[in-house]
C-alpha cells in the first residue's frame, strides 16, 4: 500500500489551495488519522468535482494539464527519471502525476490546472416586469460585473421566480436572448 506524502495542486490561485485540500477525501498520510492512501478513480472524481466548482464560480474553460487526454478510457503509465518513478494517471480530460522514490511506498501527488479567463457579466437586462424591474433586479442578486455561469444565472432566475410569486404572479416565466 503506498501512502500519499503530498498534494500539490500547480496553477490554482483562484481558489486557495490548502482549502481545496482540506475538502478532499483524499489527504496525504497521517500516522494518526485516517486515509493517506491512493483510490484513484476516487480522486479522479474528486478532482471532476473541482473541475465543477471552478465552473460554477464562471472560469468556463477550466481544465487540467500537463498530459494527453484520453477518449474516455482510463490510462496509468510509468517513466523513469533518475531515481523516481513518474506515473501518469488519465481519465479523459482529468490527469495527475504521482512521483514514486524507487524502492518505498510513498507517492507524491501532482495536479497541474488552468483556470483560464473568468466569465463576467457586463449587463443583464431585464424587460417585461413594468414596475417590478429595478425591485425584481436586486432581489436577484446578479449585480453587473459580477462572475457569470449557467449556475449562477439559474439562482438568479429563481430568486425573481421567487419575487413575483410573492407578489401573486404563480405563472411568471422567463426567457433568455
Amino acid at each position: 500500500i503506498t501512502e500519499i506524502r503530498a498534494i500539490e495542486f500547480e496553477g490554482v490561485t483562484h481558489f486557495d489551495p490548502d482549502e481545496i485540500r482540506e475538502q478532499l477525501k483524499t489527504q496525504k498520510y497521517d500516522f494518526f488519522g485516517d486515509g493517506g492512501y491512493l483510490q484513484v478513480q476516487k480522486f479522479f472524481k474528486e478532482l471532476e468535482d473541482l473541475r465543477t466548482r471552478y465552473r460554477e464560480d464562471g472560469f468556463r474553460n477550466a481544465r487540467f494539464v500537463g498530459f494527453q487526454p484520453t477518449e474516455g478510457s482510463y490510462l496509468r503509465s510509468r517513466e523513469r527519471r533518475g531515481q523516481v518513478d513518474v506515473f501518469y494517471f488519465v481519465s479523459g480530460d482529468i490527469g495527475f502525476t504521482a512521483k514514486q522514490p524507487i524502492d518505498e511506498n510513498v507517492v507524491y501527488l501532482k495536479v497541474e490546472f488552468e483556470e483560464g479567463e473568468r466569465t463576467i457579466l457586463r449587463k443583464l437586462q431585464v424587460e417585461g416586469c413594468e414596475s417590478h424591474c429595478s425591485s425584481m433586479r436586486r432581489m436577484m442578486k446578479f449585480p453587473d460585473g459580477s462572475a457569470y455561469s449557467r449556475s449562477i444565472l439559474k439562482g438568479a432566475l429563481r430568486n425573481a421566480q421567487l419575487y413575483f410569486e410573492d407578489r401573486g404572479y404563480p405563472k411568471v416565466a422567463f426567457s433568455l436572448e
